[in-house]
């Protein structure tokens, strides 16, 4: 992987992540956006043609929804709900690529894996309902596609190769943070845990495509 890129995408995660606090100033949404910008080079130079669509597609969603959710306009929040929705969906599409029969069939661990998320998921959405009916559907939708997100990530994991599936946790995690923030109880330093949790899956995720898509081609 090019040095230089990954170098890039951890110093302008941290500016923003420890400057976060201080959000909205001039430029925050450009400065928020810039790390999946790289993240997005790095995909593009690292996986072959055939490979790239689906990961530089959920790229592309999530810095739409990290620009929305950081400019200031009303239904903000559902439109950058809706960019991250779409966003789980590719990486869905480039989980399930790598999940075979026996992975779904004969891994139990992996069964009661997913069952775990499923819970995880089921209590979460009771917790931080919102009372607003419109965006209680929203949630409810979002939390059931970010859990087929991760019970894919379970199913399409390797021993060797899990990276993608500790970004999808990690993604889990830190879209729970958001969750119980605005609509439970207000966390402190909220925003510094959710972007430094949000940066450092993403990352993950896509170091783990690239690993899963070469370790794939090699085994081919």
């Amino acid at each position: 992987m090019n040095k230089l890129y990954v170098s890039l995408f951890f110093i302008i995660a941290v500016i923003y992540t420890l400057s976060s606090p201080l959000a909205p100033y001039p430029l925050s949404p450009l400065v928020k956006v810039f790390p999946i910008v790289v993240l997005a080079l790095v995909a593009y130079q690292q996986l072959p043609a055939g490979h790239r669509t689906y990961p530089l597609l959920a790229l592309t969603f999530s810095g739409l929804g990290d620009v929305l959710l950081a400019m200031q306009f009303e239904q903000n929040f559902m439109a950058g709900l809706s960019a991250f929705l779409i966003a789980h969906v590719f990486y869905i599409i480039c989980f399930a690529r790598f999940v075979d029969d026996v992975q779904i069939y004969k891994a139990r661990f992996r069964h009661l894996a997913a069952l775990a998320m499923l819970i995880y998921s089921w209590f979460m959405a009771q917790w931080v309902m919102p009372e607003e009916v419109v965006l209680r559907y929203a949630v409810i939708v979002y939390v059931g596609v970010i859990s087929f997100m991760c019970i894919s990530a379970i199913f399409s994991a390797q021993t060797s190769h899990r990276l993608h599936l500790y970004g999808a946790l990690i993604f889990a995690v830190s879209d729970s943070l958001i969750a119980w923030n605005a609509f439970r109880h207000p966390i402190p330093f909220a925003t510094v845990w959710i972007m430094a949790s949000y940066y450092l899956a993403q990352y993950l995720i896509i170091v783990g495509i690239i690993r899963l898509t070469a370790y794939a081609r090699h085994e081919m």
